[in-house]
């Protein structure tokens, strides 16, 4: 056989046949373009999120160890 295995052939010890539509299907349903749109706006919105979380940790990481050695020094 030349070319990659089937995926009926990957997966021959879970069943016979195709994989069903819960399983890792990706083409299980098709989304409206404003599902789409919608999705993608809430995968930036939360990539936003995360960006500015992980700025405030930051930023609060010098602050404390700007105190810390402030602290050092004038104790």
């Amino acid at each position: 056989m030349f070319g990659p295995p089937c995926i009926w052939e990957q997966s021959a010890d879970v069943g016979s046949g195709p994989p069903s539509d819960d399983v890792g299907n990706n083409f299980a349903t098709i989304r409206t373009t404003s599902i789409v749109k919608q999705q993608q706006q809430r995968h930036i919105d939360a990539d936003n999120v995360r960006e500015q979380m992980s700025g405030y940790k930051q930023m609060r990481r010098q602050h404390q160890k700007q105190t810390h050695q402030v602290c050092t020094w004038s104790c």
